[in-house]
């Protein structure tokens, strides 16, 4: 299968949150790339589904907020592409 990908993805295990409407889950990050990340999130896949909008909110030397929309849901990733986030 041919590779799409625009930007290199990094892998990372850095802890994160998504907030998805009032509601934030505890989620890890896999790998994140310019274009996306992936994401473990074991207590929420039941309620995501494809084209939903979240945020991905990750801490560290500088918290970062990043608007997101689902792209694939599988049993515990969850795949984000970023959205207006220049």
């Amino acid at each position: 299968m041919k590779e799409h990908r625009l930007s290199k993805r990094v892998n990372s295990e850095k802890v994160c949150l998504l907030e998805l409407g009032n509601e934030f889950y505890p989620a890890t990050l896999k790998n994140i790339s310019f274009g996306g990340a992936l994401v473990r999130t074991p207590n929420m896949q039941h309620g995501l589904r494809i084209a939903d909008r979240c945020t991905i909110c990750m801490n560290g030397e500088f918290s970062r907020e990043y608007p997101c929309k689902v792209i694939r849901v599988e049993s515990s990733y969850v795949a984000l592409e970023f959205i207006n986030w220049h």
